[in-house]
């Protein structure tokens, strides 16, 4: 499960399991969001991308 926190000017991922976090990593590669506590924080402008393939990929996805 990914869980969802919207900060407004931020917004972070938490993965809640391996498997989830090695598919944000390997999702998310490459980028200039960082990785702060085993948790991904996004501009919120790309989260719904991320969040409609993670869903794609049979990800649980909950807001916090």
């Amino acid at each position: 499960m990914i869980r969802v926190y919207h900060g407004g000017t931020t917004t972070t991922l938490e993965p809640t399991t391996g498997s989830d976090e090695r598919w944000l990593r390997e999702n998310c590669e490459g980028s200039s969001w960082q990785w702060l506590g085993g948790a991904l924080t996004i501009d919120p402008r790309y989260v719904s991308p991320i969040l409609e393939a993670a869903r794609a990929e049979g990800l649980e996805v909950v807001d916090a």
